[in-house]
């Protein structure tokens, strides 16, 4: 089937479709919205990842989910592009505001802020709507709160149109917090990025890391010992606990359920104490790196995981007979309902797509490592709600501790290092100058455009490169975050809900703000 749809799609656009044994491209002359319907309704690529840009073009990755198939879709941003294709693709409005300054749109109100706008002076502040009776607008309250305070909680300003609790529209204006991460990038080599992202993106050090070491392996066609693969599998899965415990965490805080929220603390803190004895690192910084892991798993390390993972299991069945089936917690989270088809449309990914009942998870449709190997279940919400959001969360832990055994369990014999990294690591020992020198020098990667992603703990984790400025630094980087297609979908997705389901959907959908301002 997916054959099929690949001979289609070279037959539809020829030379201009390239097929590549990673990823497939698109290059067009000039931009025509059409295309954009034709992929979608035609070709089945109904969600868009992520938008880039880089020296005049333009880059669309679009995803089609039947066969997970990723489409890289580029052309000339010029004159040629003066429409939004945020009708086709709602998720693009933000990508398209993050460029407005190069774009030239003909339709300023798909893309304008209600906030102040430089670009467009005449759209300035929160429009009042003027269509409805004078008595239902005098009953209306127009705010602007935040970044700090216990709505924005630090991600965004807010502008909110109340009608009682009810949110009849609001709009976020994120960037307070923004450094030029991505700009930053630019002048490091490839091995010198996965610290930066350790350090900006804890709790979620692991994650980032291996991102971006498993897309230059790909790039590279690096493989990696059997046993590197097995013990990367089991810190991804330790990470995406803690990531789980850490959302919890939040959402019980708010809610005032302080001894589940300090239990939480806890269970948090007994993962992060595996990475501490792993390598002397709370989050697992410095674990990951190119070509496996820094060291082979230490003495007694494998009996410490197994015992904080029973201990773990057993007080979480506890937590999940407690608040599963009770009427007072199920009252406070169904709440916030969002459709399968208004997932999909807004670029939801992970827990909170799967939470409307679409079964797409990255480590089952595109496995790596031994994924398709261990025996594993994706679980799905019904209804969307931020109770489905809950479960989905809480049995994906039970989930994670199965791989974890089952990996630990067959765990290969063998290194845990191979190609460049084992040199380095040897050097390291002997002459740390040396060592920082060759890390400065970096590895030389092509400078055709290249994405990758994985299954992070909040949704899909990517990474978007362009090669070489320098010979070892990236010319252009671009992460995928979940954070940021999350929160732009809650603009419209949060419409007509209460109040307070703003601040609980930011911690239950695992809103970070470092993941937003890049």
């Amino acid at each position: 089937m997916l054959a099929s749809l690949e001979t289609a799609l070279k037959e539809r656009f020829k030379e201009k479709y390239q097929l590549g044994e990673l990823q497939s491209k698109l290059t067009v002359d000039q931009f025509e919205k059409s295309i954009f319907y034709e992929l979608k309704n035609t070709y089945g690529f109904i969600q868009l990842a992520d938008v880039a840009t880089f020296e005049s073009q333009i880059y669309f990755v679009l995803v089609n989910l039947e066969f997970h198939k990723k489409l890289i879709v580029t052309f000339p941003l010029n004159h040629h592009y003066r429409e939004s294709i945020s009708d086709i693709y709602p998720s693009a409005s933000w990508y398209e505001r993050e460029y407005v300054n190069q774009f030239i749109i003909s339709d300023h109100k798909k893309l304008s802020p209600l906030f102040v706008s430089k670009e467009h002076p005449e759209l300035n502040g929160f429009k009042r709507d003027l269509s409805v009776s004078e008595e239902i607008e005098l009953s209306r309250e127009y705010l602007e709160v935040g970044p700090l305070g216990p709505h924005g909680q630090n991600i965004a300003k807010i502008g909110l149109e109340l009608d009682g609790d009810r949110i009849c529209r609001l709009e976020f204006l994120p960037g307070f917090h923004r450094i030029a991460l991505e700009d930053s990038l630019r002048t490091k080599s490839y091995l010198q990025i996965p610290s930066l992202l350790e350090s900006y993106f804890a709790p979620y050090s692991v994650e980032y890391a291996f991102s971006w070491y498993h897309a230059i392996e790909l790039k590279l066609n690096l493989s990696i010992t059997e046993r590197a693969q097995a013990i990367r599998m089991v810190l991804l899965e330790l990470s995406r606990i803690s990531g789980h415990l850490y959302v919890f965490e939040r959402v019980f805080s708010q809610f005032k359920v302080d001894i589940e929220s300090f239990q939480l603390l806890g269970f948090k803190n007994s993962i992060h104490s595996l990475f501490n004895a792993y390598n002397k690192s709370q989050y697992g910084e410095g674990i990951i790196k190119l070509g496996g892991v820094c060291s082979d798993l230490p003495v007694g390390w494998i009996s410490k995981c197994l015992s904080v993972l029973s201990e773990l299991s057993k007080s979480l069945h506890l937590l999940k007979r407690s608040f599963t089936n009770s009427n007072h917690w199920m009252s406070k989270t169904k709440t916030f309902e969002i459709e399968a088809t208004d997932a999909l449309s807004y670029g939801l990914t992970g827990p909170s797509l799967r939470s409307s009942g679409i079964n797409y998870d990255l480590r089952k449709v595109d496995p790596f490592y031994f994924y398709n190997e261990v025996q594993f279940e994706i679980p799905l919400g019904i209804n969307g709600t931020n109770y489905d959001r809950y479960l989905v969360r809480l049995e994906e832990i039970f989930q994670s501790i199965q791989i974890i055994l089952q990996v630990l369990d067959n765990l290969p014999l063998g290194e845990s290092q191979t190609g460049p990294l084992r040199d380095l690591e040897e050097l390291r020992k002997v002459d740390r100058e040396q060592y920082i020198e060759k890390v400065r020098q970096g590895i030389v990667v092509e400078s055709d455009l290249f994405y990758s992603s994985i299954e992070g703990t909040n949704g899909e984790l990517g990474q978007m490169f362009i090669g070489p400025i320098s010979k070892n630094s990236p010319a252009m980087v671009k992460l995928r975050t979940p954070s940021y297609s999350q929160l732009q979908s809650l603009e419209t997705l949060l419409k007509d809900a209460s109040l307070v389901d703003l601040s609980t959907s930011f911690s239950i959908f695992g809103i970070e703000t470092r993941e937003v301002d890049r």
